[in-house]
């Protein structure tokens, strides 16, 4: 009987093993690396703008998460995305026209373009972070969180999102690590000062969330995040957004852009003085419609896209 439950035992212990393994294999690589676009700087020559045109079938998952934006770089235009690690992933691609650079999915010739339960549809790889050289002035993306490089000095930087944090705290740098830039992960965490940025222009997106049968278009309201940096004097123009301020440096000047439904928090009521608040006129309402891929309500596919 004793021989009996030892060769049961045994026989568990053999079976518990190659479960383990089993599941062991099944789980996805959380160390997969980076997927890493690059443009040399000696074919950026003339280029001043950066847009987002992923089309909307293929959307990314993590498409509501913010992209880290070091801006006023030296040199290449490095976008870091986090791979879509199923068969069904599509990777960035940077595609020029005339002055601007458009960030696209590479998409295979045999997509599906009918999704359904059994064939789904591709999606496009998640940006995590990008590199933005000091000569591209303008970039329209759908969530960025900016940060100087700790060489930068630039004139002006135009930002066109619906949702745009400015600045960064210390307690968000312990998340920075995975599929980040190493580039940029390396001037994140340098003991240097952050560069300077003299004049920020700041529009926050209306995007467009899909129709249905019972929903109509509705237009969703952008946001805005200051956390402090260097920063001498920001435009914002917003509808009906969120606006958050932290802490501003003495020095520092704001330019709000609102209508009257425009929320907005302050840190520090003795900030207010550096805030002059103006009404928001209709061809600046107007130009806060999104173009975005996916927040135009033109191109919504199979799903509703939200960001």
């Amino acid at each position: 009987m004793t021989q009996r439950y030892a060769t049961g035992i045994f026989i568990a212990a053999i079976a518990t093993c190659w479960v383990s393994v089993w599941i062991a294999q099944s789980i996805p690589d959380r160390t997969t690396e980076a997927h890493l676009t690059v443009m040399p700087a000696a074919e950026l020559a003339g280029v001043t703008r950066l847009v987002w045109d992923v089309d909307a079938r293929y959307m990314p998952r993590n498409a509501h998460r913010d992209t880290l934006v070091l801006a006023g770089t030296r040199g290449d235009l490095r976008l870091s995305a986090s791979p879509n690690r199923s068969q069904h992933g599509i990777p960035l691609k940077f595609v020029r026209k005339g002055d601007t650079i458009y960030v696209q999915g590479n998409v295979p010739e045999d997509a599906n373009a009918q999704p359904d339960t059994d064939n789904p549809a591709p999606t496009a790889d998640s940006p995590t972070s990008l590199a933005l050289p000091a000569t591209i002035t303008e970039i329209r993306w759908p969530k960025v969180q900016l940060i100087m490089a700790r060489a930068a000095d630039i004139p002006a930087l135009t930002i066109r999102s619906d949702g745009l944090v400015v600045g960064t705290t210390s307690r968000q740098k312990d998340y920075w690590g995975e599929h980040i830039d190493g580039q940029v992960l390396g001037d994140l965490q340098s003991d240097a000062l952050p560069g300077k940025l003299r004049c920020l222009t700041a529009f926050s997106q209306l995007s467009t969330a899909c129709s249905t049968s019972t929903n109509p278009p509705t237009l969703i309201s952008g946001s805005f995040r200051y956390n402090g940096g260097f920063f001498s004097q920001i435009t914002l123009l917003t509808q009906g957004g969120d606006v958050k301020l932290g802490p501003m440096e003495s020095d520092m000047q704001l330019d709000l852009h609102a209508s009257g439904n425009t929320k907005l928090e302050m840190d520090r009521l003795g900030n207010l003085t550096q805030v002059r608040v103006k009404d928001l006129s209709k061809a600046e309402a107007d130009g806060l419609v999104s173009t975005l891929p996916g927040q135009d309500g033109t191109r919504c596919g199979a799903t509703r896209i939200k960001y």
